[in-house]
């Protein structure tokens, strides 16, 4: 896949400045060198090259002004074109993480991604924070998107404390009956009961908190058992994407006791021991 439409043409203009800048810059450095040496006949000779390379460089600067105009026409037409909206959902998909959504926005947990041509700009949001940038060449951009969630995804999950949030709201759903089933949504609900809480952890946060959450085999935490299975009602399901990119849907929560061991029953474990 191009990371930019076959119709746009590069003006030649543009290799040949890099060239001449390039040889420009290593003339300046053997300028500077031959002036520490106080190298008179290498400093003259230098002069003299330079002279020659940033004349060329002038010149051909001149015109690739007079058609630089028309590469950004070319360029802020293919932007808005059908071809790159069908290019970008492309690359993003191609880097196997999870997005969802059509262009120019889409989702991809726990970030949403819009591409905003009128600004010439595309931000990654999660929550009130974002990341913007202005490379919109498709796989630049879906590289980018890539760093960013992969930088979130090695971040250290703080998975006691998520679940100390979950059994803090717990009793509240249940009447403090524990085992039963509770609809996530409503936990959502109940963790960011203030307007500013929800809009500093959006319910996309939460969903990739799950999902980091069920990466482990068995969920405990202080002397509770944490468990999650579907709802009934498909729409009222969280679609959780783990690791390997397998999705799980899940919508109920239910949290219980661990039984303990009574003294009793040590002698009876001893004996198959």
């Amino acid at each position: 896949m191009s990371s930019i439409s076959d119709r746009i043409v590069r003006p030649a203009e543009l290799e040949q400045l890099l060239k001449l800048s390039q040889k420009i810059r290593a003339g300046v450095q053997r300028l500077k060198t031959a002036s520490d040496q106080l190298n008179m006949r290498d400093y003259r000779r230098t002069v003299t090259d330079l002279e020659q390379d940033i004349g060329q460089f002038l010149g051909i600067w001149q015109e690739f002004i007079g058609i630089s105009q028309t590469f950004a026409e070319q360029m802020q037409e293919f932007l808005h074109s059908a071809d790159y909206a069908e290019r970008m959902t492309n690359a993003l998909t191609s880097v196997k993480i999870p997005c969802t959504g059509d262009f120019p926005n889409y989702d991809i947990p726990p970030f949403k991604l819009s591409i905003k041509l009128n600004q010439s700009l595309a931000k990654l949001s999660l929550g009130k924070k974002s990341s913007q940038t202005y490379a919109l060449a498709p796989i630049v951009l879906a590289d980018w998107v890539v760093e960013k969630y992969k930088a979130l995804l090695n971040r250290p999950f703080a998975q006691d404390r998520f679940c100390k949030e979950l059994l803090s709201v717990y009793p509240y759903l249940t009447q403090g009956n524990w085992g039963t089933l509770v609809p996530l949504q409503e936990v959502y609900k109940l963790l960011t009961l203030k307007t500013e809480t929800r809009q500093e952890y959006p319910e996309s946060h939460f969903i990739f908190d799950l999902g980091r959450l069920l990466e482990q085999y068995e969920i405990t935490y202080e002397g509770y058992y944490f468990d999650f299975s579907s709802h009934k009602e498909t729409k009222k399901n969280y679609t959780i994407v783990n690791q390997q990119g397998r999705e799980k849907a899940i919508g109920m929560m239910s949290i219980r006791e661990i039984p303990k061991v009574t003294q009793d029953m040590a002698p009876i474990q001893q004996e198959f021991n």
